[in-house]
């Protein structure tokens, strides 16, 4: 029903609106598949909201299979969800009841795989919907209907998958599983034989350690992104430098250029007994050719970008540094937002292509000052085109005057003028401003340069 017909039958509901984001969903899913590879070694997603696991071989580490699945069903309402579980000789058949079930948790023997099956609807048995439609015309809605008909009257009707769901979840058919990959941790560390306090040995492990790093990193194609160098002290907290970079590197000489100011400067209280250097997150870097009898080629550009912003930011600050987005708005100092670099490389596609906001076609000049600067001037009718201003203490003729254009703010703004009437003027020095007249209390302004 619409949202309307519900409040009229239910007074005072409160609507929680959450947009569709199947994305997210999904990779969520997976994040939640990994974290279950410690209760079974094959865990599989199924879209949308759903785990297979093999837990054949493993239930007697957890007291049992019912044990098993309790354990199971108790961290996945830790984490707030309320699963439905069903364990079964066939992946189909524990799908099937976990799905379709009366109970959220079932345990079938082998011997009761046909009566598990029997009283749930045909759509348990993962077949199309317009297999389950034309199923229910000729009255066929459960299971057991469909296992009670004559196979090659069934196929030559509803075609074979039908058949096929119906066997593998009997068991006739083998039905196997591609198990989630765990996430691989990039971490290497030293233990020392007794507390260490000279920086020297403190920085040759480091050395040694991030080589090390680099290595594992190399093998696997892959470059840092972040990094996480943790020193465990004697008789205090553990020491934890992070570096961030803006394009994924696996550059010795650059990335010890951004950690050894960040190490001289830590305190080592009593001595160090632990270094542990790990990659936390890491993004897939192509080993490529530098050159080959010619110049580098361009795709090394944002690999030397990010090196330069790295050191840009380590030395200025994160907020220093900033990258411009086009914004929504024919307001000139709204129509860009300035915000922090944190990549240079631009992140890889999603399913739903994202829109970009359109830069305003208009002439802007190429200096916009940061906030209007006042100015006085001359025009010969009220309200018209300036012929002579004054502005830095410096009084010139307007040789040459293009507008106006218009531009009004929307009515839900605030602290900005109604109305602003731009021109492009040129003085008798050659100095080609951008000026308005404020709508509202008259005053004129310089808003840009071109220079």
């Amino acid at each position: 029903m619409t949202l309307a017909h519900a409040r009229s039958l239910c007074a005072g509901l409160a609507v929680r609106d959450q947009p569709l984001s199947p994305d997210t969903d999904a990779a969520a899913l997976r994040r939640l598949a990994r974290w279950m590879l410690r209760y079974a070694p094959v865990v599989a997603p199924e879209d949308p909201d759903g785990l297979m696991l093999d837990i054949a071989g493993c239930s007697h580490l957890f007291g049992g299979e019912r044990e098993h699945m309790r354990r199971i069903a108790d961290a996945l309402r830790r984490w707030g969800l309320r699963p439905r579980l069903a364990a079964a000789p066939t992946f189909a058949c524990a799908r099937a009841v976990a799905r379709f079930g009366e109970s959220d948790l079932t345990q079938i023997e082998d011997d009761m795989i046909g009566e598990a099956l029997s009283p749930l609807p045909v759509a348990a048995l993962r077949v199309e919907a317009k297999t389950v439609d034309a199923l229910a015309d000729v009255g066929i809605e459960r299971i057991r209907h469909v296992a009670a008909l004559p196979r090659d009257e069934l196929a030559a009707r509803f075609g074979r998958e039908l058949l096929m769901r119906l066997d593998q979840a009997t068991g006739a058919v083998n039905e196997s599983i591609e198990s989630i990959r765990a996430v691989r941790r990039f971490i290497v560390s030293h233990a020392f034989d007794g507390p260490v306090r000279r920086i020297a040995i403190i920085e040759a492990t480091t050395r040694e350690l991030l080589s090390r790093l680099l290595g594992q990193l190399q093998s696997v194609q892959r470059g840092i992104l972040e990094l996480d160098v943790e020193l465990c002290r004697v008789n205090g907290e553990p020491q934890t430098l992070y570096l961030r970079l803006t394009h994924p590197n696996r550059d010795h000489a650059h990335l010890w250029k951004l950690l050894w100011p960040k190490l001289e400067r830590v305190h080592l209280g009593f001595g160090v007994t632990n270094i542990a250097l790990q990659a936390s997150r890491t993004q897939r870097l192509k080993n490529e050719q530098a050159a080959f009898l010619r110049e580098p080629s361009s795709s090394h550009e944002p690999a030397a970008l990010g090196e330069l912003v790295d050191r840009l930011v380590d030395r200025l600050g994160g907020a220093a540094v900033t990258c411009v987005h086009p914004a929504e708005s024919y307001i000139p100092e709204k129509a860009f937002v300035y915000t922090a670099l944190r990549e240079v490389a631009p992140r890889e596609a999603t399913r739903r292509p994202t829109v970009e906001p359109a830069v305003n076609p208009a002439p802007r000049p190429s200096h916009l000052f940061e906030s209007p600067e006042p100015i006085r001037v001359m025009s010969l009718v009220p309200d018209g085109p300036p012929v002579w201003l004054e502005w830095r203490g410096r009084a010139n003729k307007i040789v040459v005057g293009i507008g106006p254009e218009r531009i009004a703010a929307p009515w839900w703004a605030r602290g900005i003028a109604a109305v602003r009437d731009y021109y492009d003027v040129e003085d008798e020095e050659g100095r080609q401003l951008w000026v308005f007249r404020d709508g509202a209390s008259g005053e004129w302004y310089v808003h840009g340069q071109w220079i």
